[in-house]
């Protein structure tokens, strides 16, 4: 009888610290999990980075002063085409009503091809400010992506779309100020080549 009760002692002793010894890792495992789980994120204005930056506080004046070179040359050829009108008005009464279709019709050709003209430029125009605009949001979009490494953040979502936020989840002068040290400046040329795909995308 003795023998049997210090056997079922011994098996007690056992299945107990088996019990613990289960309990702990099934504690583990379970810290383990909420940490994989842990969800951390951060928000970005993206419309201040966008405005604030040097980079496209360089691009506005470059388009500027191309759209007043163009204008300058369009209100020259304007002010040609109203002439030339005129004179045309003029000459209605001593040409024949072969001569004058044929003078109007010429007139409407060159003032056609004005038109079309300043509707070519502003196409590209706006496809330049679009290319350049284009090299912002993508370094943008880099250093976003930067951040979100070294912070090992989950997700990272737009200021617009949060209602109430602490300010250590805003990264916002962060990032315009490495946008800043990156892309200072971006040249806007004008091209007749086709959007590039970036373009396209943004």
């Amino acid at each position: 009888m003795k023998t049997g009760s210090r056997v079922r002692a011994g098996l007690a002793c056992v299945l107990v610290a088996a019990a613990l010894v289960l309990s702990g890792a099934g504690m583990r495992t379970a810290d383990a999990q909420a940490k994989d789980s842990e969800f951390s994120f951060a928000v970005i204005d993206v419309q201040r980075v966008i405005r604030d930056s040097k980079a496209t506080r360089s691009i506005r004046p470059q388009i500027e002063k191309l759209k007043e070179g163009y204008e300058s040359g369009f209100k020259k050829q304007e002010e040609e085409l109203r002439g030339a009108n005129q004179d045309l008005a003029g000459q209605r009464a001593i040409l024949s009503p072969e001569a004058y279709a044929d003078r109007r019709r010429e007139f409407q050709q060159r003032a056609t091809g004005v038109q079309r003209e300043v509707q070519e430029t502003k196409r590209l125009l706006d496809r330049a400010l679009g290319s350049a605009m284009s090299k912002v949001h993508n370094s943008l979009r880099q250093i976003t992506a930067e951040i979100a490494k070294e912070q090992s953040l989950t997700a990272i979502f737009p200021r617009t779309a949060v209602i109430l936020v602490e300010r250590k989840y805003d990264i916002t002068s962060e990032v315009l100020k490495r946008l800043d040290q990156q892309l200072p400046s971006v040249a806007v040329t004008i091209t007749n080549n086709p959007p590039s795909a970036d373009e396209n995308k943004r």
